[in-house]
C-alpha cells in the first residue's frame, strides 16, 4: 500500500524515520500508526480517544514489471487502467540490466510526443553515437564515422485501448558508408498513459525491453528513468555497450527538450500530422483540476 509522505498531525515525513508494524506505518515525530489499507489512525501513544476523522490518504497502487505504480488523478478518480504484466520478466526470460536517470526541465508532454515526432531522428539522431550526446556534434569527424537511419511510424489505440499510443521503429547503421545489418534495432514501443512506455527491442543477440517512466518533481522538471530488462544470455558487455548507445541518443533529446519551450499552437507542414495526432491522444490526460502555470510576457527588459 501506497500512502502521503507527510503525517497529516503535523506534516513529519513519514518515510524518514517511519517504522512499519504489522500493516501500519508509524510516524516518527509523535508515534502516530496508521493502517496502510484504510489510512485509518489506529493508535495515538498519548491521546484517550482516536477521532474518526484521523486518517491519511491511500494511493492506488499495483506492482507491475518489478516495479511499484502509484495511480494519479487531479479528480481524485479510481484508475481507469491496469497495467499488464511483460511475460518474459515473469518467466525469468528478461532479467534486469541496469538503468538509466535523466532529469529534464522541460513540460511532461514534450518527452512523450517526442514518439510520435518521427521528422527529428533524421536531424537530432542520424550522426553516430561516437560523436556524444551534445547538440553540437554534427560536424565532428567522430560522429561522421556511423550513421544510423530511422524508418518510425506512430498510431493512437481505440476502444478499450485508448489510453495507449505505438510506435514502431528500425534503425539501420553504416560505418563509413558501409551497410551494417548485424547492427539493425527493431523497436515496438507502447505508450501507456501519460508517463509510461514498454520499448521492446530486438538486437542480432537477442530481445529485451525498456520500461521508461517518467515522474514530475517539481513544475516543469521531470525525473525520466529507463529500466533496461534483456534476455540473461545475452553477455553484459554487450548490452551495456547497447545501453551507452541508447543513452546517448536520449542525452541529445535531453539536451533539446531542457532548452526549449513548449508551443500550445507550433508552426507545423502536413508532414508534421503525427504531432497534432499525438496531442489530440495526450489532451485525454488533462482535467479541469489539472494544475495549469501562467507567464507574464515582459514587453520590456526592466526587470
Amino acid at each position: 500500500s501506497i500512502v502521503d509522505a507527510y503525517c497529516p498531525h503535523l506534516g513529519a515525513n513519514l518515510g524518514v524515520g517511519g517504522r512499519v508494524h504489522g500493516n501500519c506505518i508509524e510516524c516518527p515525530f509523535h508515534g502516530w500508526q496508521f493502517d496502510g489499507e484504510t489510512g485509518q489512525c489506529v493508535k495515538i501513544p498519548y491521546a484517550e480517544k482516536i477521532p474518526a476523522f484521523a486518517k491519511t490518504k491511500v494511493w492506488p497502487s499495483t506492482e507491475c514489471h518489478e516495479l511499484i505504480y502509484v495511480w494519479y488523478d487531479a479528480e481524485g478518480r479510481d484508475p481507469k487502467y491496469e497495467l499488464d504484466e511483460i511475460e518474459e520478466l515473469k518467466t525469468g526470460q528478461w532479467t534486469y540490466r541496469g538503468r538509466l536517470v535523466h532529469y529534464i526541465a522541460a513540460h511532461i508532454e514534450e518527452i512523450s510526443e517526442n514518439g510520435a515526432d518521427v521528422a527529428h531522428l533524421s536531424a537530432l539522431h542520424q550522426p553516430g553515437v561516437t560523436g556524444g550526446g551534445n547538440v553540437n556534434f554534427a560536424e565532428t569527424w567522430l560522429s561522421k564515422l556511423i550513421k544510423h537511419t530511422w524508418t518510425a511510424k506512430w498510431e493512437s489505440k481505440t476502444e478499450s485501448l485508448s489510453h495507449m499510443g505505438h510506435m514502431s521503429l528500425h534503425m539501420t547503421n553504416t560505418i563509413l558508408g558501409i551497410p551494417v545489418p548485424l547492427l539493425d534495432v527493431f523497436v515496438e514501443s507502447d505508450q501507456i498513459g501519460p508517463s509510461i512506455v514498454q520499448l521492446r527491442f530486438k538486437i542480432f543477440l537477442g530481445t529485451g525491453v525498456w520500461v521508461q517512466t517518467v515522474v514530475p518533481e517539481e513544475p516543469l522538471y521531470q525525473r525520466m528513468t529507463n529500466y533496461v530488462f534483456a534476455d540473461w544470455w545475452i553477455p553484459t558487455f554487450a548490452i551495456t555497450a547497447f545501453h551507452k548507445a541508447m543513452g546517448i541518443q536520449i542525452d541529445r533529446d535531453v539536451n533539446v527538450w531542457s532548452n526549449k519551450t513548449y508551443l500550445s499552437k507550433p508552426l507545423l507542414v502536413k508532414e508534421d500530422r503525427l504531432i497534432l495526432e499525438h496531442r489530440r491522444w495526450y489532451s485525454q490526460f488533462y482535467s479541469e483540476s489539472s494544475q495549469k502555470f501562467s507567464f507574464t510576457k515582459e514587453k520590456d527588459l526592466t526587470w
